[in-house]
């Protein structure tokens, strides 16, 4: 069994819960919730921001919960690690499997709500280390240095909008890892209204990284995508998107691609 959650809660307080297990770590604004698609409007979060290498932790993590002068505030400090055999977004970079390490995860994210207004920090720092699964043979840091993991800073900010029918989701996030001369830049802003049953969203999203070591490599993507959403009950919704993602990148990453998708989320 390939568990994604598995955790124990304990309210130490009204405000403040511990919780000790396995959870998905809160790099993004839909992290918490990113596989639950009656909760957003999209059929899929933006593939430009979303997804990464490691996803999940095993750890500790305490929250809490609260006001502060009109605002509501949810807070969550976590720590942990995640060890991963065959990676799964490392099969985009690599010929041959990869399995990753995130060790000494810590890290935590903010969120502040005032009646339209609502907006998300985050920041997570980790050591890793990569090693090809077939031969053993350490990728990351590279054989030839000393040190045994290399650092990495992640850090992010979402604003959501909400007046009357009218809405607007941004996200920005930064992958830092200058260690080895690498960091990466993505971005995504949507823009929606309701008219009744139905959600239309149009959504534009940009990726780029920088690779000192190969400045030839970097990978530059961009996309948008054009969603709209029918409540058939109100549990359940139908939609419908269309994406149009474009691969700018000198080497030919994942390609470009057009696709349409429908989907029917329930929740129950």
């Amino acid at each position: 069994v390939g568990l994604e959650w598995l955790y124990l809660s304990y309210d130490l307080t009204p405000n403040w819960t511990l919780q000790v297990g396995r959870k998905r770590l809160p790099i993004y604004y839909y992290s918490d919730f990113q596989d639950v698609g009656y909760a957003y409007t999209w059929v899929r979060p933006p593939a430009d921001l979303y997804g990464w290498e490691i996803s999940n932790y095993n750890g500790v993590n305490v929250t809490y919960r609260g006001e502060w002068n009109g605002w509501s505030v949810k807070s969550n400090l976590l720590a942990g690690r995640e060890d991963t055999k065959k990676n799964q977004m490392q099969r985009i970079y690599y010929e041959t499997p990869q399995d990753v390490t995130w060790k000494r995860i810590l890290g935590g994210d903010l969120v502040l709500n005032r009646d339209w207004f609502t907006t998300r920090l985050t920041y997570i720092q980790s050591d890793v280390q990569q090693w090809d699964h077939d031969t053993g043979e350490r990728v990351t840091p590279d054989p030839s240095v000393a040190r045994k993991a290399e650092k990495q800073k992640i850090y992010g900010i979402s604003t959501n909008i909400d007046i009357d029918n009218w809405f607007v989701r941004s996200e920005y996030s930064v992958f830092d890892r200058s260690s080895y001369s690498y960091k990466s830049k993505a971005f995504m802003i949507g823009v929606g209204a309701r008219f009744g049953d139905f959600t239309p969203m149009i959504t534009k999203t940009r990726y780029k990284d920088r690779n000192d070591h190969a400045p030839d490599e970097v990978q530059h993507d961009s996309g948008w995508s054009a969603t709209l959403r029918y409540e058939l009950t109100p549990n359940t919704a139908l939609k419908v998107q269309y994406d149009r993602f474009k691969d700018h990148s000198a080497y030919d990453y994942v390609g470009s691609s057009k696709v349409v998708s429908v989907s029917l989320d329930t929740v129950f």
